[in-house]
């Protein structure tokens, strides 16, 4: 039986990092936190030299989905980088699959380790840029 580790870090909104997995390297932006889950953009795979990356490069690659992370799913601190911080101040509340209400929390749309390493996505939005979902009209209400 593994022990499973909370990610006590502390990220924002607009915080844009990016992340190894698998000798590859992704981006992704935190887009919003909603009760214990935090909202994460990722992108396709960045072709540039690491000390290259900027936020603006992350923004403009692909997307390769949106998920819902609990403190226990994100990676921990040592792995994500954040680039930068960009303004970012949408609702994405009961959005992309989490849905919380008075009847309790449903979650269709789970971010897990797959995810993070790009084997698993169960929300796409294609032919859409990282920079695109910063604008939450993109992205669907969820229902029950």
């Amino acid at each position: 039986m593994g022990i499973l580790i909370k990610n006590t870090s502390s990220y924002s909104p607009g915080d844009v990092f990016y992340y190894k997995s698998k000798k590859k390297t992704y981006g992704g932006v935190f887009l919003y936190r909603q009760q214990d889950y935090y909202l994460i953009a990722l992108s396709e795979e960045i072709i540039k030299p690491i000390r290259a990356i900027s936020a603006n490069d992350i923004l403009g690659l692909s997307l390769f989905t949106l998920a819902w992370f609990s403190d226990v799913d994100l990676l921990m601190p040592k792995r994500l980088h954040i680039i930068e911080t960009i303004s970012l101040s949408e609702d994405y509340s009961n959005r992309a699959g989490l849905l919380i209400d008075e009847h309790g929390v449903c979650l269709k749309n789970a971010g897990q380790s797959a995810t993070w390493k790009h084997e698993f996505r169960s929300y796409v939005l294609n032919n859409t840029k990282v920079e695109d979902v910063l604008i939450n009209r993109f992205i669907s209400k969820t229902l029950r």
